[in-house]
């Protein structure tokens, strides 16, 4: 019996008590009654309190019951978004790029992503279980070195190296991280092998660029030097002429010196494609042209012969011609001399188009790729990354620039060079240039037929030159032609010389004006000077930089005309003659 049952019999118990004191007259027969009516109203009181408890349990049961099955949804949610979320994850570890992999303690392979399983499958019957050493090192034996062993011994937390794997071609990215359990203690390591063979490749092909610009404008500044001094050799051998017989022999040896000095120009010329001023000077040009021309006049050094597949339908390309015969016929020279008992050169042009995803550091694109093939000596696999490279060669008693300056050519063309070669299996060179967009437009006939004009007097010449054995030499020599003739050593002399003539009106017929002056005016701003003076000025530009745009196009820059360094004296008075007479 419950205490709230025991409370009630005794409140009850004490009523009856006190009904019976209340109730003394009464009979007991009533009494007995009335005492029954009312432990019958108890009785329906407790029974009615029992229901309310039990209704109430019932419906704290219910409660509990929606409470466990709210709890269980939720569980079961749980459960299906981590499902989720551990298929969200192996969908992401199998979409990654790299092979990642996670290892235990013992460098063993626990779960490879798929990148990873694609690259050993045709090894390994399964990456799991592999020995990690084994897989990208070829061999299960540790080095202390090795990233994955100095993760796995605790000696680093983490390891990032890019390096050329054993078991792998190219170069790689191979980064490492210590994996802990709940209780922070390392249980593994996860590792991530990239492929960064392309990026390596556009790296080392950046290093090839900036080292050929360092080169170019150390080259071109030694060049423009050395035209210097070649021009005042040049002249100096001239002058030496005019003193010797023709029938001496020191005057042959004057001669033969004067074509070394011409040799030693060509060489400068070479040097000058590294320059700032080496811009091509480009037009539209047929490819199959330029190679049939060299056919012609390209002899052959070797028994190699050459066969040629040049189609008809070849794009165009806007080039400088000269460059790329100069690009084309030392590639057909070097894979003669890589032949030296005969064999057989192909030379091969066709279009292309180079896509978005291609290996190749070209910008997607129309192409004409040439092919130069030879089946010689080969080069050695360490030489071929270095062949570019300027005074790079393998050749005894060469100065290792021809392919360096191929490579510069075709870089400022906007293309590509690249090699293929076996030792013993022969060389494949690979020229890509892009093509050009603009039509041909009809080139004039020329009139090949020169006509001597005569000269009424040679006229009146203002010499500029920084350099004092040119100015001495040159104005000696075209004294022996009869010009009349001032020097000057930059352009602020020459400016105040010009002024000079005019208010004695003894003016200049021509002024001959050197491009370059250290640390002085030189002519690029002279003329403009010397135009703002005299409307009619008529000048002849000089200089070592051959190729300077300058040079190339002189008129747009206010010159008449243009010599390069070292020239021969005759040149300059065929060239002063021309202009006197255009003028009269």
């Amino acid at each position: 019996m419950s205490e709230f049952e025991k409370d009630i019999i005794r409140a009850s118990s004490r009523h009856v008590s006190d009904v019976i004191s209340i109730n003394k007259g009464l009979t007991e027969k009533t009494l007995r009654m009335r005492c029954q009516s009312y432990q019958a109203h108890i009785k329906s009181q407790l029974l009615t309190q029992t229901v309310y408890e039990i209704s109430n349990s019932k419906k704290s049961l219910k409660k509990l019951n929606k409470e466990l099955i709210d709890t269980n949804s939720k569980l079961k949610r749980q459960q299906e978004i981590i499902a989720e979320q551990k298929e969200e994850w192996e969908r992401s570890f199998d979409a990654l790029s790299a092979q990642v992999c996670i290892l235990d303690m013992s460098g063993k392979i626990l779960r490879a992503n798929k990148a990873m399983r694609k690259c050993f499958e045709t090894i390994h019957d399964t990456v799991i279980g592999l020995n990690y050493y084994l897989a990208y090192y070829g061999t299960s034996v540790s080095d202390p070195r090795n990233p994955c062993t100095m993760v796995l011994s605790g000696a680093s937390d983490k390891v990032s190296v890019e390096t050329m794997l054993p078991a792998m071609k190219g170069w790689y990215q191979v980064s490492l991280y210590s994996l802990h359990n709940g209780n922070g203690a390392q249980c593994g390591a996860v590792s991530a092998v990239e492929d960064i063979t392309e990026r390596k490749q556009m790296e080392e092909e950046l290093v090839k660029m900036q080292k050929l610009k360092s080169v170019g404008i150390l080259a071109g500044g030694i060049a423009h030097d050395f035209n210097n001094s070649l021009q005042g050799i040049m002249s100096m051998i001239t002058l030496a002429e005019t003193c010797a017989n023709p029938d001496d022999e020191i005057y042959k040896r004057l001669e033969e010196a004067k074509k070394v000095v011409l040799q030693s120009k060509d060489l400068t010329q070479r040097l000058l494609t590294f320059s700032k001023g080496g811009d091509p000077v480009k037009d539209i040009i047929s490819v199959q042209e330029v190679i049939r021309d060299l056919v012609n006049i390209l002899p052959s050094r070797s028994n190699a012969i050459r066969m040629f597949d040049l189609p008809d339908d070849l794009w165009t390309v806007e080039a400088d011609k000269g460059q790329i015969k100069q690009v084309i016929s030392n590639l057909i020279i070097n894979a003669e001399q890589a032949m030296p008992d005969g064999g057989t050169i192909r030379v091969k042009a066709e279009n292309i188009v180079v896509s978005a995803n291609e290996t190749l550091p070209l910008r997607a694109g129309n192409y004409i790729k040439t092919s130069i093939t030879d089946h010689g000596i080969g080069i050695p696999q360490e030489s071929l990354p270095k062949i570019f490279d300027p005074y790079f060669t393998t050749k005894q008693g060469d100065r290792g620039l021809g392919l360096s300056i191929a490579y510069s050519i075709v870089n400022k063309h906007d293309g590509f060079i690249t090699a293929e070669s076996k030792v013993g299996n022969g060389t494949t060179f690979y020229i890509y240039l892009p093509i050009s967009h603009k039509r041909v437009s009809a080139k004039p006939i020329l009139n090949t037929t020169k006509e001597t004009v005569p000269i009424k007097g040679r006229g009146r010449i203002l010499l500029m030159d920084d350099d004092d054995i040119i100015r001495r030499v040159v104005a000696e020599l075209l004294k022996n032609l009869k010009y009349e003739v001032e020097t000057a050593k930059d352009g602020t002399v020459a400016i105040a010389r010009y002024k000079e003539a005019i208010k004695s009106n003894n003016l200049f017929d021509a002024v001959i004006m050197d491009l370059t002056i250290p640390h002085g005016m030189g002519g690029k701003e002279a003329i403009q000077k010397l135009l703002e003076i005299d409307p009619n000025t008529r000048a002849i530009v000089s200089s070592g930089f051959s190729d300077d745009p300058v040079m190339s196009d002189f008129k747009k820059y206010g010159f008449n005309d243009a010599l390069t360094k070292p020239f021969e004296i005759d040149d300059l008075d065929e060239k002063l003659q021309s202009m006197l007479a255009s003028a009269s």
